[in-house]
């Protein structure tokens, strides 16, 4: 028999003590059936009540849901999957096209900078075709 995967160091953390939410960063490839098993919680038992909300959202957000504390024993917490996101359920949304990044001369002081809408990105670069390759860099970055 496999040992379930559980929750540990520093992500788990209250999020709203009014309504007793808190909010849970378990490690990419992290599973909703991980998240659901009744030890996965064990490591931060001491702070969770039934009716307590956890929104949890791994750090690569593959996994997106909430799942409401149901029991709380000493070693164990019952959860109920409220809300699963995903991606193929998901409505398809076009995002709107990003405003090129600029590469111009700031003088002697800025040297070669790039700049977006406005903005000085970074500056002091050489030549223009370090900037360039910074501005291609900064656009590779805004489409994701």
């Amino acid at each position: 028999m496999s040992k379930p995967a559980k929750l540990s160091g520093g992500r788990f953390q209250q999020a709203d003590y009014s309504i007793g939410r808190y909010a849970a960063r378990p490690p990419s490839g992290t599973t909703l059936e991980d998240v659901m098993h009744p030890e996965y919680f064990q490591n931060e038992l001491n702070a969770l009540k039934p009716g307590m909300l956890i929104n949890v959202l791994s750090d690569d957000f593959a996994l997106d849901c909430d799942v409401r504390v149901l029991t709380v024993t000493k070693t164990t917490a019952k959860v109920r999957l409220i809300r699963l996101y995903q991606e193929a359920e998901a409505p398809k949304v076009e995002s709107g096209d990003v405003t090129d990044a600029l590469v111009t001369w700031g003088g002697p002081n800025h040297k070669w900078r790039v700049i977006h809408n406005g903005t000085v990105i970074e500056h002091g670069f050489s030549t223009q075709e370090e900037a360039e390759a910074a501005a291609a860099r900064y656009r590779a970055a805004l489409k994701g």
